[in-house]
């Protein structure tokens, strides 16, 4: 994947994925390389060792997401599927720059 379709999928700002990445290629779970057809563009792969961990962590990432859901009907799973992706829709949105006449709403400081 490029850095920003995994951003994009992983819901993390692009440059803390960045250093996540770097770190990630420091302990060799990762590799960086050229995209195949735009070299602006770094590609992301993981390593035999990153594929390793992956496949250790995912019976544990799958038994978390398990444990999360139980007791929710498959309904509500459904519905659960298409709120988080309306979110993340709305995320991937460009977002309104605010006005600065107007003073943002909050919590005053005493």
């Amino acid at each position: 994947m490029s850095i920003g379709e995994l951003a994009d999928a992983s819901l993390i700002d692009r440059a803390f994925l960045s250093r996540l990445l770097s770190d990630l290629d420091k302990k060799k779970l990762v590799q960086k390389g050229t995209h195949r057809t735009d070299k602006r563009f770094a590609q992301i792969g993981l390593t035999s060792a990153g594929q390793e961990l992956f496949l250790e962590i995912l019976p544990l990432a799958k038994a978390q997401i398990q444990s999360a859901l139980e007791g929710l009907s498959t309904r509500e799973i459904s519905q659960l599927k298409q709120t988080l992706s309306a979110i993340i829709r709305n995320l991937n949105q460009p977002t309104p720059l605010c006005d600065s006449k107007r003073p943002i709403q909050g919590k005053r400081r005493h």
